[in-house]
């Protein structure tokens, strides 16, 4: 996964400049802001006091990210004078706080006038936040190009997040045509200038092999490097590279720990893998209890993936109490955002009755998102519905359709629905010798039904040739898997299941 922009570069002083991470608007000081101590806030207070300018422009930080709200009310007086002065890292503390309301009514226009202010006076953080402004609309006109122009102009003075986010733009075609090349380029200068999102989209655009050549090892050292940055979706990353053991050595304890602390700073997904790895047992031990807590966590930050496993857990009881009007509320949070596995166990609720009344008609319609949306288990059972007529009108020819793309995709029990379709000539043309076929590969992922019906064409010499043996032998796995019908003689053939 790659990291969106990180909109605007933060607070300035008049010696060390503490640089924050922004969010989609510039954000508060407390992320990453150094607060002053009360000797170095009473230095700066009586140095303004005295008319030295950059005093006046620290005591402006001062009161504007201190603790104390009350005070901030004179922040922007402060910053103003020291702006005034020439002192254009000033400026651009003026226009945050014009742009957050800090102690005055947020106004984006004034916000952007003073971004500008401080852009062509060469304080390359102004460009880029005015850049944000334009890039999402806020108080001036959306406007690509323009935001293209400023984050170029911020990344030229070497401000690492202006070329994050200009890379972000060409990576992603916009107010631009795609250019991989120049979006690697520049995620590239971002990273050796200490943007750890810079080095995550650098490592996804060299894992996938977008416009350049596929290279693992340079894409895990990358997000190594990010991580080492505290850059959590870097962490994120590299944490799966570890789990996998596909790029570098495999190392699940690892893993786990970097997943933990970037949960703990609230990077979703690596609280959904954790989660995932409690879940299931994978480098600790198996905890449904701690896997809730995960998921929980993973969702509310934004994971719908937690959101979805979250709701398993209450569908099941694994962790917590059945809950089936949670596990509802937690599918359709999840459907609704496009996580497809959540729109096909909304489905599956409304399909069975389960903590709603039975609703074929919805079930199908939720089973249809989830399959157009690569939903394996939503393409099976719409399949069946196909068949069976629930919710939709009897169309065999889908039915088909839907079992043979479940069935290439790794879903047996379709391989076995696709064979008693073919095995009945139903939806398309009665074809025994490929029903075998797919009753032996249903067969051996444990489809019981598919043994037995494999059982009976060996019986009958029909679709392969006939062997008493093999069909004993088949219909003995059947019926010790539960398939009565195969303990004795052949009845009707049975309709596809989900």
């Amino acid at each position: 996964m790659k990291s969106g922009r990180g909109i605007a570069a933060g607070v300035f002083g008049s010696v060390i400049a503490a640089t924050i991470s922004m969010g989609p608007k510039p954000a508060a000081a407390d992320q990453g802001f150094q607060q002053a101590t009360p000797d170095q806030i009473k230095k700066h207070r009586l140095g303004c006091e005295k008319g030295d300018m950059d005093a006046c422009g620290d005591y402006a930080v001062d009161l504007g990210w201190g603790a104390d709200e009350s005070k901030r009310k004179g922040a922007a007086k402060l910053a103003e004078r020291a702006c005034n002065a020439g002192r254009v890292w000033s400026c651009q503390n003026l226009a945050l706080i014009y742009d957050q309301g800090r102690g005055v009514p947020a106004d984006d226009q004034r916000a952007a006038e003073l971004y500008l202010k401080a852009c062509n006076a060469g304080h390359p953080p102004g460009c880029t936040n005015l850049a944000a402004m334009y890039d999402d609309g806020e108080g001036i006109a959306l406007d690509d190009a323009k935001a293209i122009e400023f984050y170029t102009r911020a990344c030229d003075g070497g401000d690492a997040k202006g070329c994050k986010n200009v890379g972000f733009m060409y990576d992603e075609g916009e107010g631009t045509a795609v250019d991989d090349v120049k979006a690697a380029t520049l995620y590239l200068r971002a990273c050796d200038l200490g943007n750890g999102g810079g080095c995550t989209n650098l490592g996804v655009m060299l894992e996938n092999g977008e416009g350049l050549a596929r290279d693992g090892a340079r894409a895990a050292s990358l997000y190594e490097r990010a991580c080492g940055m505290k850059h959590w979706l870097g962490c994120s990353n590299f944490a799966i590279v570890l789990e996998q053991g596909k790029l570098v050595t495999k190392d699940q304890a690892r893993a786990n720990a970097i997943y933990q602390e970037a949960c703990d700073h609230d990077e979703p997904k690596s609280c959904t893998n954790l989660g995932l790895n409690y879940d299931n047992g994978q480098g600790v031990a198996t905890d449904d209890a701690r896997a809730v807590q995960l998921y929980t966590r993973g969702c509310d930050l934004g994971d719908l993936k937690g959101c979805v496993n979250l709701g398993a857990m209450y569908d099941e009881g694994e962790g917590v109490a059945v809950d089936d009007l949670k596990a509802i509320a937690l599918y359709t949070k999840a459907c609704d955002g496009n996580n497809v596995k959540g729109c096909a166990n909304l489905g599956l609720m409304y399909d069975n009755g389960e903590g709603v009344a039975v609703d074929d008609v919805r079930a199908a319609g939720l089973y249809t998102k989830a399959c157009d949306g690569g939903d394996l288990v939503g393409c099976a059972n719409l399949g069946v519905m196909y068949d069976h007529g629930e919710g939709v009108a009897v169309d065999d020819t889908k039915a088909v359709a839907l079992f043979t793309r479940a069935c290439d995709g790794g879903r047996q029990r379709s391989c076995k629905n696709l064979g008693l379709m073919l095995e009945k000539g139903e939806g398309a043309a009665k074809n025994l010798k490929r029903a075998a076929v797919l009753f032996q590969q249903a067969c051996d992922g444990n489809e019981a039904l598919a043994c037995e019906r494999l059982g009976r064409l060996y019986e009958k010499g029909t679709g392969v040739k006939r062997n008493k043996a093999k069909a004993t032998t088949l219909l003995k796995t059947a019926c010790d898997g539960g398939v009565k019908t195969a303990c004795g003689p052949e009845p009707k053939a049975p309709k596809p299941k989900r």
